[in-house]
């Protein structure tokens, strides 16, 4: 009995881990870019899981903007950010350690791109 149930348990847990790998972890810190017509910006896209809620930042240097309304629903991503005096629309789609989006402003839409590992400033 006692083994049945440790085996049990055993089954259980990786179904567990299975549903939490399934959905995805993106958080962490993402190297971006966004190509638009008067050049390409770079910077790290942060973002980590608080109180149950995704929060995050654009960071450029030592300026750090947040990402409002983020939200990860699977591997689809959606948030809006205000830059360089613009409000800015961000949405996209994971994959494990790749982004791709586009940032819509104004009714324009550029491509974004990210990768898993940025840290640096």
């Amino acid at each position: 009995m006692k083994t049945l149930l440790m085996t049990l348990c055993l089954v259980l847990g990786v179904v567990a881990l299975q549903g939490q790998s399934a959905k995805g972890d993106y958080t962490g810190s993402w190297e971006y870019e966004v190509l638009t017509p008067e050049g390409d910006y770079r910077g790290v896209m942060e973002i980590k899981m608080e109180e149950g809620k995704y929060i995050g930042h654009l960071v450029v240097g030592n300026n750090k903007t947040p990402l409002k309304n983020l939200k990860i629903d699977g591997n689809k991503m959606t948030c809006s950010v205000y830059a360089e005096g613009y409000d800015c629309d961000i949405s996209g789609e994971f994959t494990k350690d790749a982004f791709k989006g586009g940032v819509e402003v104004e009714g324009n839409v550029m491509d974004m791109t990210a990768k898993r590992g940025g840290g640096g400033k």
